[in-house]
């Protein structure tokens, strides 16, 4: 090939190089372009994925929002799988970090897993959500009535608002130490706080439901299981018919039972050969009978040989000494039955050894004495009481003496006249149809067994009536605190003795369907629920906010929802598909 034709086959080669390097461009970005676009595809898709999500979450909380059962109606688990959205899908998942079981717990916070899917990208992001406090409701201030607040005559204060859904009311010299709170007026008596008017009802329990769980879940007790107080008689032998005993002399004297004078039956007892008029007839009584600030009643019948004063005695004899409680002074004629009477509350400190009925007599003269009684008339005979009781998880002394582990206890009170004076209460007690007269009155230390739990729910208005007074063990002659009811009784002690003493209180919350009547010196730790009027009437209320009930609501207080769920700043994350 000669030297034209070689300098042409090289061109040809060159240029055909050129092309196939042209097309080898061009195919490499083709092929680029390709890839650019499937990336930009799956970036968008990745980006879509992210967004459905969010999207799962947002719809889980939604449906938190908009179901008040949604623990139980729901349950933990999946809660959706796939749902279409936009261009692609997503699937949520709820679970319980604490116990596993979203059903139960009502103040558990819970884990919200939501996936979002578009194409071949998939997307995966948590929340946690946790209970949040319940705004505008009842348990959010330490007293609220349904309708109007009255404080008559009276002082109310307290560290936190009291509220009313209607008006709160001061009326007759009413001093107010707490903010008032109304939806209607602020009126009447003086307020050393703030006030506020025109608000939104707070708001309250189901009148229907509140009691229902604690009626379900309680051990009854009827009213006939309490002791009805009548007017039984403490003197043995009163009338002389059985002979001289259990009478003793007090001081030199005879006792003899005679039939020359009586006034009932065929005998009375004689008294003679008194050294002075100190020397006189007594009858030792049951200690257990005698209560420190109960009252009694003393009737009895004489007849003197000589006229005189006379007046009947309580003797008290105790570790730090004696006392003597008498009637007034009656004539009592010479050779005449007269009657001396009259009411009787004696008081003491220290250990009771003996308590003694016997008579004052002004004179050294013989006397005849006939038809003797002593009667507790503390409460109305026609009352069924609950009086140095103690009433816990492990301790019921009515009825059957079934206990309750949560320490709920359901009284039936058939609308008779209950009263529940000097015990101590471990338990959220119920009160069905209470009679109208009911009250609870003197020394008073209750709680409830579990902590956010009642301790005072009735379907009937009540009257609450506290004394100042410390309950005390000693002058009870009780042990309050002994094993199994620690006092306090979360995290207490108990003992074997009869030497404490305990703040007379009311520790959680109240909650009638009807009035609510304080009176006395009451002082509650908690909250005070009423459906209707809360007055005070008389003396003083004296309210110490809890917030336990508002964070931690028991059955009944919930208002028909769980509690409110809040995001909790911080939690939200991706996670692993």
């Amino acid at each position: 090939m000669n030297a034209r034709n070689r300098h042409r086959g090289s061109v040809y080669v060159a240029v055909l190089g050129a092309a196939m390097l042209v097309t080898l461009i061009g195919l490499a970005a083709i092929l680029l372009a390709q890839s650019q676009n499937r990336a930009a595809g799956g970036t968008n898709d990745f980006a879509e994925a992210r967004l459905y999500a969010r999207s799962a979450l947002e719809m889980g909380m939604y449906w938190i929002h908009a179901d008040p059962f949604w623990r139980t109606s729901r349950g933990g688990g999946t809660w959706a799988t796939n749902v279409p959205i936009g261009g692609g899908t997503f699937s949520l998942s709820v679970s319980d970090p604490v116990d596993g079981n979203v059903a139960s717990g009502a103040s558990d916070p819970v884990v919200l897993t939501g996936t979002g899917a578009k194409g071949q990208a998939r997307y995966q992001m948590q929340v946690r959500l946790e209970t949040a406090q319940n705004l505008g409701v009842c348990t959010e201030v330490s007293l609220h009535a349904g309708h109007n607040v009255v404080i008559d005559a009276a002082t109310l204060a307290g560290d936190q608002i009291f509220s009313a859904n209607n008006d709160t009311d001061g009326k007759n010299g009413a001093k107010i130490y707490a903010d008032a709170e109304a939806v209607g007026a602020v009126k009447g008596g003086t307020y050393y706080e703030g006030t506020n008017s025109n608000l939104t009802p707070r708001t309250m329990p189901n009148r229907d439901t509140a009691l229902a769980y604690y009626v379900a879940n309680g051990t009854a007790i009827a009213y006939t299981d309490l002791r009805l107080w009548g007017e039984t008689d403490l003197v043995v032998n009163g009338s002389i018919e059985t002979g001289v005993p259990p009478w003793r002399a007090l001081g030199t004297c005879t006792l003899s039972r005679s039939s020359t004078y009586s006034l009932n039956g065929t005998y009375s007892l004689r008294v003679r050969d008194r050294a002075d008029s100190s020397a006189v007839a007594g009858q030792d009584l049951s200690l257990s009978t005698i209560l420190n600030g109960n009252t009694y009643y003393i009737h009895l019948h004489i007849l003197p040989l000589a006229s005189a004063w006379g007046r009947g005695t309580l003797v008290i004899e105790t570790t730090d000494g004696t006392q003597a409680f008498s009637t007034p002074y009656f004539w009592c004629s010479a050779f005449s039955w007269g009657h001396i009477d009259g009411n009787v509350t004696p008081t003491w400190s220290g250990q009771l050894l003996r308590a003694t009925l016997t008579i004052t007599l002004a004179t050294s003269a013989e006397y005849y004495m006939d038809l003797v009684s002593l009667t507790d008339v503390t409460y109305p005979a026609d009352a069924y009481v609950i009086d140095r009781i103690l009433l816990s998880p492990a301790n019921n002394p009515f009825g059957s003496r079934q206990t309750n582990p949560q320490g709920i206890y359901v009284l039936s009170c058939g609308g008779k006249k209950i009263i529940i004076a000097n015990s101590r209460i471990a338990a959220t007690l119920v009160l069905l149809n209470p009679g109208g007269a009911s009250i609870i009155q003197r020394s008073v230390a209750w709680e409830p067994a579990v902590a956010n739990y009642p301790s005072l729910l009735m379907d009937s208005p009540i009257t609450i009536a506290l004394g100042s007074a410390a309950l005390s063990e000693a002058a009870d002659n009780f042990n309050f605190n002994p094993a199994g009811t620690p006092y306090p009784y979360v995290g207490g002690t108990a003992d074997a003795d009869a030497a404490d003493a305990y703040p007379s209180a009311i520790r959680g919350l109240i909650y009638s369907k009807g009035n609510l009547v304080f009176q006395g010196q009451t002082a509650v730790e908690g909250v005070v629920v009423a459906d209707n009027d809360i007055q005070v009437q008389g003396g003083r209320l004296d309210l110490r906010y809890g917030s336990t009930w508002l964070n931690n609501p028991p059955p009944g207080f919930d208002f028909g929802t769980a509690k409110r769920m809040e995001t909790v700043a911080g939690t939200w994350r991706r996670t692993v598909p």
